[in-house]
């Protein structure tokens, strides 16, 4: 009788082809090789199966229309043998004893949800590389986690580790996110369980030189929705965490309008700095909203002035 891999790797892919084939590779050399890969494609309109032909023996493929970030790594799930679950997005590294290291500390530890860990940020080569340092919760309890992953949401996707049972007590990802779908997920499972933080950076995280969050409005409407959900889902959590609450929030309606500035949204600008005032007026100080837009408003038109400097130069 065959037994099922320990680990699940899930690997969503959206179009994109420049690098999957780089990430299944990081996977392939894990020094521990007790695991599948399951690579989701969202409804791509490349080849993605083609360019998975070398891998046809060693990933499992499964292609459904596209539904989100978040559908298809529950797709992923869903489909996935292994106790443990990683996530890693096609453009992204493990290093080669991420499940070496974090596996055995799950293993051990049957009260804990998930590992995280600090990983590299690199451009398109691996040459220039930073290592980020994910100082949220390091050696804190799990309380004391989610309050400080709740305030600042910084653990990447492909640096944890996370037991498949916490998907049956903290749900799936969020379809109805478009963005902030792994932080929604990984606050829920912290308010449940234990998590640990492994000093081993154990994944690369490519930047791309043009990238910019894709859409920070979208982004911080998400983030916003997802903490609005999180505080009426845990009544006990808003309470444990006190003013701060209303400080995050505050923030985040703050930093929506700054977003909104930027995408010349003047209205829903305004609209957005009214709330996070609204919601805390100790953290926001009105007086900072008339220098915002003037600082904007001159940066336009320093970056007009350039443009037309370049065109008739």
């Amino acid at each position: 009788m065959i037994m099922p891999p320990l680990v699940s790797i899930i690997i969503p892919i959206y179009n994109r082809t420049d690098y999957i084939c780089e990430a299944i590779d990081s996977v392939i050399c894990q020094t521990f090789k007790d695991f599948e890969i399951i690579v989701v494609d969202d409804g791509s309109l490349t080849n993605v199966s083609g360019f998975l032909k070398p891998y046809i023996k060693q990933v499992k493929y499964i292609y459904q229309n596209n539904k989100g970030l978040a559908s298809a790594r529950n797709t992923g799930i869903k489909n996935s043998q292994g106790r443990y679950i990683a996530f890693l997005d096609d453009d992204d590294l493990f290093e080669p004893c991420k499940l070496e290291t974090q596996v055995p500390l799950l293993e051990d530890n049957p009260d804990i949800g998930f590992v995280y860990s600090d990983c590299y940020e690199f451009q398109q080569t691996r040459n220039n590389q930073k290592e980020l340092n994910f100082a949220v919760g390091r050696n804190k309890s799990s309380t004391e986690f989610a309050k400080l992953f709740f305030m600042c949401p910084n653990v990447r996707v492909p640096v944890v580790l996370v037991k498949k049972e916490c998907f049956d007590t903290s749900g799936f990802f969020d379809e109805m996110l478009p963005q902030d779908e792994d932080g929604d997920m990984f606050l829920r499972i912290a308010l449940k369980w234990k998590v640990f933080f492994s000093d081993y950076p154990s994944a690369r995280v490519r930047h791309h030189g043009n990238q910019m969050s894709l859409n920070c409005v979208s982004m911080y409407e998400s983030i916003i929705r997802s903490t609005e959900k999180i505080l009426a889902m845990h009544p006990e959590f808003k309470s444990e965490l006190g003013p701060l609450a209303d400080r995050r929030m505050s923030e985040l309606y703050f930093e929506l309008g700054k977003a909104c500035m930027e995408k010349f949204m003047m209205l829903k600008a305004l609209q957005s700095f009214r709330s996070s005032r609204i919601i805390s007026k100790e953290f926001i100080n009105i007086k900072n909203i008339p220098a915002l837009f003037l600082s904007y408003i001159l940066n336009i038109a320093r970056q007009v002035k350039h443009r037309l400097q370049r065109k008739y130069n």
